[in-house]
């Protein structure tokens, strides 16, 4: 570009803007352990439910530009004051 021309600004691809709403709009499901002292993810197949020291929760529709330690700190009470009112083990991240 020459200096005094603006007319022309380098566009970015369609691709790459497709891609980054993709990422944005996807959504995935998370399976917690939560107990009285931790929070942590669980790459299980059990059912949510409770345990003896906790209980397996499952969140769907979780976007993934949510990290997991984001969502743990952001969210990690409210999933437990949820499961104590409710009784429920499953929820929708719209629901949080």
């Amino acid at each position: 570009m020459r200096e005094g021309d603006y007319t022309r600004a380098p566009a970015a691809s369609s691709q790459r803007i497709n891609r980054r709403r993709n990422a944005v709009n996807s959504r995935r499901t998370i399976v917690l352990k939560v107990s009285d002292k931790v929070i942590s993810e669980v790459f299980s197949d059990d059912l949510p439910g409770p345990l003896e020291d906790g209980c397996f929760v499952r969140i769907d529709e979780v976007p993934s530009s949510v990290s997991l330690p984001q969502f743990i700190l952001f969210f990690g009470k409210r999933v437990k004051q949820l499961v104590s009112m409710t009784q429920s083990y499953e929820f929708d991240f719209s629901e949080l």
